[in-house]
């Protein structure tokens, strides 16, 4: 099988909480900010990140929520990937 691969990319900078949406599969949150933040309980300094995009294999989606807890200054650049399959 072959997919599509789009992506969507937001920037949070307030504590909330991501619900699942049945299209989006592997996602990535980087912390562009000067303050640590909190990505479903992890800790996250600025400039680092957590990568999920290869924990959903293509064509599979993202079931459960992502907490994000953005202090004053902080930044959480959050991208999800969204698999389609190409039909012939």
């Amino acid at each position: 099988m072959r997919y599509n691969i789009t992506e969507r990319t937001i920037d949070i900078r307030e504590s909330t909480t991501v619900m699942p949406e049945e299209r989006y599969g592997g996602w990535f949150a980087a912390n562009q900010g000067n303050v640590d933040v909190t990505i479903n309980g992890y800790t996250i300094a600025p400039g680092k990140g957590m990568d999920m995009r290869n924990a959903v294999p293509a064509g599979s989606t993202w079931g459960s929520p992502i907490q994000i807890v953005v202090p004053t200054g902080g930044v959480v650049r959050l991208t999800r990937l969204q698999y389609n399959e190409i039909r012939k």
